[in-house]
């Protein structure tokens, strides 16, 4: 079937919903996944009695919120299913995702979302993308957890008599991933760069084997700044261009996760200390080896010659990302955050000032 379009037509007067074929289709599925914060407990219950198995991601908090009038029949409803169901706090996603089949869209799962709202979703079968949601669901599930019934019982006790939009206070335990994204290219402000510093760096990268080397690289510097959600004047992240030796390592807190030596062509990445990946890398291990801090749990930091993508699988740099972000919450300030270069940080993830460090770096070494 591939990809399809769900919405209202809204010359057509039938009462028909077109969201109900497409529940149904997910609903009849073995398993089903469900993302969502605001549902309807009616066509929830409907929605998971076609189902074998069943899981949900909501907002506990903004669910109960929301739905006030039934909040008795809702504790009974999440108490009986608490191993199907976690707390995301602030979540906003629509997402369902069953066996070959994922929809997303705007709509929640609640009478007026599915048939009186102008809505829009998208139906995948069979295509990339269901498996796509998957993966991210699953992600999501490990990442949060079961409500606290000891929580949200004195949440509830202690919001009976306000009103529905007070209802947001006091809030339950924040649960689920954090997020601190930055608008890059949208936002208003411009990462300022001093000029000896961007001569330093087009120094530094003029020494690299190539541009396409160097321009990988780059893209990881990124992957460390999406994954981690640290913005430019976060003081967790270093971003700096030694003048002592051409390398460009990024530290989080108190670890090098990335860095690059292009003299002599290596990357250097952190790996945790149970990564699949240490024996089969084991030759890459540097010097600097595990991390010394006395614990069992220190990663580890290996150096690759040429393309890091030649030994780097998917899996391994899953574990990479997550050792990553796990440094980003071990404290809050790098130990190299005075010697930090907003021009290294701006070059992973303003592509404009990246072509022209790499214009600049490279016209300058063929000169």
């Amino acid at each position: 079937m591939g990809i399809e379009l769900i919405y209202h037509d809204f010359d057509d007067k039938t009462p028909k919903s077109p969201f109900e074929d497409a529940l149904v289709r997910l609903s009849d599925d073995a398993t089903l996944d469900i993302a969502c914060p605001y549902l309807g407990l009616d066509v929830l219950q409907s929605i998971t009695d076609r189902t074998q198995t069943w899981r949900l991601v909501t907002d506990v908090q903004e669910w109960f919120r929301s739905h006030s009038g039934e909040r008795k029949e809702l504790l009974e409803f999440v108490r009986s299913n608490s191993g199907s169901i976690h707390d995301c706090r602030g979540l906003h996603a629509k997402v369902l995702v069953g066996n070959g089949t994922g929809l997303v869209g705007s709509a929640n799962v609640t009478y007026s979302g599915l048939v009186r709202n102008p809505e829009m979703a998208v139906l995948f079968e069979d295509t990339g993308e269901v498996d796509e949601l998957a993966t991210w669901f699953e992600d999501l599930w490990r990442r949060t957890r079961a409500p606290d019934f000891d929580d949200l019982d004195a949440y509830l006790t202690e919001t009976e008599w306000l009103e529905p939009e007070e209802r947001s206070r006091p809030v339950l335990p924040d649960t689920g991933p954090s997020i601190e994204a930055s608008l890059q290219r949208l936002g208003e402000s411009t990462i300022e760069v001093d000029e000896t510093a961007h001569s330093r760096l087009v120094d530094t990268v003029s020494q690299a084997p190539n541009r396409d080397w160097m321009e990988a690289y780059f893209d990881w510097v990124a992957e460390v700044i999406e994954c981690t959600g640290l913005d430019e004047s976060d003081k967790r992240i270093a971003t700096t261009v030694p003048a002592s030796s051409p390398r460009l390592p990024v530290n989080v807190n108190h670890r090098y996760v990335l860095a690059a030596f292009p003299q002599q062509e290596q990357i250097g990445i952190i790996l945790p200390n149970d990564s699949k990946a240490l024996d089969e890398l084991e030759k890459f291990v540097s010097d600097f080896g595990p991390f010394s801090t006395n614990s069992d749990e220190d990663p580890y930091w290996f150096k690759f010659p040429g393309d890091p993508a030649e030994f780097i699988s998917k899996d391994i740099k899953a574990d990479w990302r997550e050792i990553v972000r796990n440094e980003a919450q071990r404290g809050e300030r790098s130990e190299y955050r005075h010697y930090h270069e907003p021009a290294a940080y701006r070059v992973a993830v303003d592509e404009q000032y990246r072509e022209n460090v790499l214009d600049r770096a490279f016209s300058a070494r063929s000169d």
